[in-house]
């Protein structure tokens, strides 16, 4: 039985990458690169004939018999369910799925106590993944729906902008998470480049900063909404000089449109993650519509 706690680990360190196209500079310390799935960060524990799949803070977010009883693994990994991405990936079934990244228990060997770098533990992964995904087929209890599991596809560093181009441009995907082979898990050191997408909305007022926060009594957030769509986006990643500004200056905002951005589109018109970016006072309300919104998007809804 495994001894691991992944409850009590942390999520390895994420450093930005910006995106500058096929010049952005990539650290030489990063020699491999996977795709980054719009999913929950996650384990998925399989022992004693039993699955879990539980959150990094421990929460348990699926848990069922496993048919083979012999079958003892900790993946890590994203857990796809009920993602807005997911959903709307028309090429393949991403719903249900958990795309594991990394081993950290194998059939007895606890994989971190015993040091092995990333290379040794993907090797330990791929094993995983074809044993689970037999022991899978095995089973005949069609009522019985397991969670699909996959490995997620990885990439040498230097096929980065080929993999940004084809998976994040082409075909929607989150971002890249760029990683080395020779870290372990302890001391993994990750760096991840994420797409920006950018939504014009017509302010309708702002939002107040929480009051736990040392923002309080000012300005936490822009509130937007579309000429068309019943939607209120807000937005935050304001300066304090722009807290204060706003604060004072309210009404002399409303109405007037501003630009946000973030890391995808949602079907209700929101974006993920928004930040103010700027106000557009050369655009009008009237191409503040849900038509921004990709069509293949929009019709989710």
């Amino acid at each position: 039985m495994s001894d691991i706690r992944p409850d009590l680990m942390d999520r390895p360190k994420m450093d930005e990458i910006k995106f500058e196209g096929s010049s952005t500079e990539i650290p030489d310390k990063y020699d491999i690169v996977q795709l980054k799935m719009d999913g929950m960060y996650g384990w998925l524990d399989i022992q004693k004939g039993q699955y879990t799949i539980m959150s990094r803070t421990g929460k348990i977010k699926e848990e069922g018999v496993w048919p083979n009883e012999r079958d003892n693994y900790i993946l890590v990994g994203e857990w796809m369910a009920g993602s807005h991405w997911a959903k709307r990936q028309e090429d393949e079934t991403y719903e249900r799925r958990f795309y594991a990244f990394d081993c950290i228990y194998s059939r007895g060997y606890n994989l971190i106590h015993r040091k092995e770098e990333l290379y040794t533990r993907r090797s330990y992964l791929r094993r995983a993944v074809s044993k689970l995904r037999d022991s899978r087929y095995w089973h005949e209890d069609e009522e019985c729906e397991l969670p699909i599991i996959k490995e997620v596809q990885t990439f040498s560093q230097r096929d980065w902008y080929d993999a940004w181009y084809d998976y994040i441009i082409e075909r929607g995907y989150e971002g890249l998470v760029f990683k080395n082979q020779l870290t372990k898990f302890d001391d993994s050191e990750w760096a991840r480049m994420k797409k920006e997408i950018e939504m014009d909305y017509i302010c309708v007022g702002f939002e107040p900063a929480d009051d736990k926060s040392k923002y309080k009594g000012l300005v936490g957030a822009v509130k937007g909404t579309l000429i068309d769509k019943d939607v209120i986006v807000e937005c935050g990643g304001l300066t304090d000089e722009q807290r204060q500004e706003y604060t004072t200056n309210a009404e002399k905002y409303k109405g007037r449109i501003f630009t946000a951005k973030g890391n995808d589109w949602y079907p209700s018109g929101s974006i993920r993650h928004p930040k103010f970016r700027r106000w557009r006072d050369s655009k009008t309300h009237y191409e503040c519509s849900y038509d921004q919104v990709p069509y293949s998007i929009r019709c989710d809804d």
